[in-house]
């Protein structure tokens, strides 16, 4: 069978390389050859022996987000929640490349105008975070941040100041050289 100029084998590599040739194409604006590939990557990876393999998430999260650049945002979330399903059946709740998808979907619910339920999974993704092996402090910032963005948009800023204000409470504790980067960051 032909896959095109590629002649790869059906392996978790081959899934990668497909991801990124998906990736140039999605930044060209060639969404229909970007969408072929990631489907392309999904099938290699979801193919290959010994399991899925960590290329699956970045496939599910860029079909994603081929249906927000299109503005499907309704496919968008179908797609972001079958990666958070596929995820966790597949990697377990805990796992970080879980809880990054959730906070990825609670991100296109927000994109949708879904605010309670894009709250509600923001939140869930906080709480899981500590508990996945590997999850960064920039990972930990990254959420708690797009809470405090998603509340200034539901009006609710005294919520979003006080997520801030101990975000910087608990640098100046940790690691306090992080503080002057949070405060530019914040435009203070």
């Amino acid at each position: 069978t032909s896959r095109g100029a590629l002649d790869l084998t059906d392996d978790a590599e081959s899934a990668e390389l497909v991801l990124q040739l998906g990736i140039l194409q999605r930044r060209r604006g060639a969404y229909d050859s970007a969408e072929a590939s990631f489907t392309r990557a999904r099938a290699i990876v979801e193919g290959a022996p010994g399991g899925p393999h960590a290329v699956l998430p970045r496939v599910l999260q860029q079909l994603a987000s081929i249906s927000i650049y299109r503005g499907d945002v309704v496919e968008a979330e179908r797609r972001a929640a079958e990666a958070v399903a596929v995820l966790t059946r597949e990697f377990g709740e805990h796992d970080r490349l879980t809880v990054t998808a959730l906070r990825y979907l609670g991100a296109v619910q927000w994109r949708r105008g879904e605010y309670a339920q894009a709250e509600a999974t923001i939140r869930r993704a906080i709480e899981l975070r500590p508990l996945a092996a590997g999850s960064t402090r920039q990972e930990m910032f990254n959420d708690r941040t797009q809470l405090a963005e998603l509340l200034v948009t539901m009006d609710r800023s005294g919520e979003a100041e006080q997520i801030f204000l101990d975000v910087q409470r608990e640098l100046r504790r940790d690691a306090p050289d992080e503080v002057n980067f949070l405060v530019w960051s914040l435009g203070s």
